[in-house]
């Protein structure tokens, strides 16, 4: 075979064999635009009268927070924007932007996130 197939195959075999460890590792959610925050803590979810004060500084606007927790409350985009008289887009819109300010993906691990946090701090 010719040595710029077989390089080719190998880098191909090292970029899946790279993408299916990606994506078949779980992925706990980092902390971000947290100031003083101890991580180790937030894992082990022990949670000290201090670090309730920092967690209570996500940067979640209110309509974020309230469709936040009725997500984690697994209601869909459509029956949250129904409840709160908005559209569909607007409230993926919101999603995507709590994703992107508690470092996160899905709405599992906002599931995750929100369950370490008392909701009424967040």
């Amino acid at each position: 075979m010719d040595w710029l197939i077989v390089g080719a195959l190998v880098f191909v075999l090292l970029a899946v064999s790279v993408g299916v460890y990606y994506w078949s590792t779980p992925r706990v959610p980092r902390v971000r635009n947290v100031r003083n925050v101890d991580t180790h803590a937030l894992h082990t979810e022990t949670k000290t009268v201090s670090m309730k004060k920092t967690m209570a500084t996500y940067p979640l606007t209110a309509r974020e927070r309230e469709i936040a927790l009725l997500a984690m409350q697994g209601q869909s985009s459509t029956e949250i924007a129904g409840q709160l008289a908005i559209s569909v887009r607007t409230v993926d819109k919101h999603l995507q932007n709590i994703y992107r300010k508690l470092n996160i993906r899905s709405r599992s691990e906002l599931k995750y996130v929100l369950r370490d946090m008392d909701a009424v701090d967040m």
